[in-house]
């Protein structure tokens, strides 16, 4: 139960002020990036809670934008299965996010929020390292769970052994926009493998162990509410 609660808890929206990494100028509050008292990557991500979700095309007004961004040139394309384009839009907030799978059997999801009027992307992975068992819903997670750039390069990663946190690291990151989202990111990790697979349910196992692309999307958009709101306070 406390467990579960602790859960609920992430997904409440608080409506509190923000400074990002560390800034002293006040910055006028919006859905997708709020002040708080303390660095970014001292707090505990509060996370957007999924609304929705809709699948859509190349063609989608947002779509043509992501593919006129920086974030879009930097990928390898021809990586991603853009077949399996979706669009998130989160609770009480204005931001909404472009998620696509990489080619399987790649466990590799491009996650895209829109956040004041520009693209943010960054790639998820769940990588397991463990034999997969007939219930993959149940299974605990042992592998890596890492984060990258656009352009492939990894930002941030954390290792788990049968659900328990085993430590993460960042990578070679300057102080800047890419070291405040792996900081944010690093305080999501401690306890990700359980509430993931509580939250997501078999999005989860169907992603980390089957390396299913629609599992994968809908994973990236179950977590993408803490995603967003690391990237959002980022900015």
């Amino acid at each position: 139960m406390k467990k579960i609660c602790f859960t609920f808890a992430f997904f409440a929206l608080l409506a509190i002020v923000i400074t990002s990494c560390g800034k002293t100028e006040d910055v006028t509050p919006n859905p997708a990036k709020v002040e708080i008292q303390q660095p970014v990557e001292e707090q505990t991500p509060q996370g957007f809670e999924l609304e929705s979700t809709e699948n859509i095309t190349m063609n989608h007004d947002l779509m043509e934008k992501y593919r006129a961004s920086d974030d879009f040139q930097a990928l390898d394309a021809a990586q991603i299965d853009w077949d399996q384009l979706v669009l998130a839009t989160y609770k009480d907030t204005d931001m909404k996010a472009i998620i696509v799978s990489f080619r399987a059997p790649s466990t590799k999801v491009l996650y895209a929020p829109y956040i004041n009027q520009e693209f943010k992307s960054i790639v998820m992975e769940f990588k397991s390292t463990a034999t997969v068992s007939a219930n993959t819903t149940d299974q605990a997670f042992t592998g890596n769970m890492n984060f990258y750039k656009p352009d492939g390069t990894q930002i941030a990663s954390a290792s788990y052994a049968e659900n328990q946190f085993v430590g993460a690291q960042t990578f070679g990151l300057e102080r800047g926009y890419w070291s405040c989202v792996g900081s944010c990111l690093s305080n999501v990790y401690q306890n990700s493998s359980w509430w993931i697979q509580l939250v997501c349910g078999s999005a989860f196992g169907g992603c980390a162990f089957g390396a299913n692309p629609a599992a994968c999307i809908a994973l990236s958009g179950c977590l993408g509410g803490y995603l967003g709101w690391c990237i959002g306070s980022c900015i």
